[in-house]
């Protein structure tokens, strides 16, 4: 009787000590699981900052391209401005020394 109560509590301890190593082996694959769902998810927002980071630095650039061209187009506008008035100024010199003034 004593034979046949070891068995059954070796038996126990086996059915335990198994059940122990499944919940491990389930814990552990969970684990893995929510490691690869956390570093998709810090990778998906690496992502969406670099794109925004992205799209920031674009339309930097389009802000920085239109005043370029705002201030090419007024430099050219004083540039045409200043040639008038040296031609004008050239002009109103030669009519002088035509006109002996």
């Amino acid at each position: 009787q004593k034979k046949h109560r070891d068995e059954i509590y070796n038996q126990m301890l086996k059915e335990k000590e198994a059940a122990i190593n499944d919940a491990h082996k389930g814990a552990s694959e969970k684990i893995t699981c929510l490691e690869a769902r956390l570093k998709s998810e810090h990778e998906l927002s690496l992502s969406l900052i670099k794109n925004e980071m992205n799209a920031l630095l674009d339309k930097e650039k389009d802000h920085h391209a239109k005043e370029s061209e705002k201030a090419y187009s007024e430099e050219s506008r004083l540039g045409e401005e200043l040639y008038k008035m040296k031609t004008a100024l050239e002009q109103y010199k030669e009519e002088k020394k035509n006109n002996g003034i």
